[in-house]
């Protein structure tokens, strides 16, 4: 289902400004536009049916064809934020908690630190971007997008074969994201992240800068790094990396 401007407006209030569009070539490039050309007084979200141009971390295309999904971008004035830890992880658990709200049986989980997972398939990610006053976080939800071009076939994923009404999934998912952002404690959001950790317990190897380490996940710190037991028994604190095989 289409996003409906005037639904969305409706439902926010005064918390937010948002601005809908069929497509764009990415909400988080007219985000970080329209932060260089206003002043920041409130929160404000970009959102879109579809992205030409869409991307995520490290600028990997982010496919968002028409209807299927949701991509938006939230921009949070800085004095908005009760403090800045912790914003991709927060933001995930914004999405997980907003999904599971919709489809309560869905076993949706956390792959460190930017994507969200569904039956070992990738569903959602996020981009958190700084810039001089204000932070924008950037989501991608697969919902009921079902063809996948071939390169990415076999690792992404939808949350169900249906449509579903995207306005209402989005109003959940904002509201989430501004309550959990002004949120001064970090304990339950970290509580959650890794109680739907999909890594914990895992082989894995992870892409560092310095080259590759494989080892089994023991834990995710009160900071949002994760523990590694290397293969020679080292244990690893990894603040940065990227996840590049799972041995489920």
């Amino acid at each position: 289902m289409n996003l409906n401007q005037e639904e969305l407006m409706a439902a926010l209030g005064d918390e937010a400004a948002i601005f809908a569009f069929k497509c764009v070539s990415s909400t988080q490039d007219i985000a970080r536009q329209y932060c260089q050309d206003h002043d920041l007084v409130q929160p404000v979200i970009f959102a879109a049916d579809e992205q030409s141009h869409g991307y995520g971390k490290q600028g990997r295309k982010f496919y968002s064809p028409a209807a299927t999904g949701i991509y938006l971008t939230l921009i949070l004035p800085k004095n908005y934020l009760a403090n800045q830890d912790l914003l991709t992880i927060k933001a995930a658990v914004a999405c997980r908690k907003a999904i599971v709200e919709h489809f309560p049986n869905l076993p949706v989980g956390y792959k460190w630190v930017n994507d969200l997972y569904l039956h070992n398939k990738k569903v959602g990610g996020i981009l958190c971007e700084q810039l001089d006053k204000a932070i924008l976080i950037g989501i991608g939800l697969n919902i009921s997008t079902q063809l996948f071009p071939s390169d990415i076939q076999k690792k992404a994923g939808a949350l169900t074969g249906n449509t579903i009404n995207n306005n209402q999934l989005l109003i959940s998912l904002i509201n989430k994201l501004l309550t959990i952002c002004k949120c001064n404690s970090n304990s339950e959001v970290i509580a959650d992240y890794r109680k739907y950790s999909i890594l914990l317990a895992k082989v894995v190897t992870f892409d560092l800068n310095h080259g590759r380490v494989s080892g089994i996940v023991r834990d995710i710190n009160a900071d949002g790094s994760l523990m590694l037991e290397t293969e020679q028994g080292k244990i690893c604190k990894l603040y940065s990396g990227e996840v590049i095989k799972v041995f489920w």
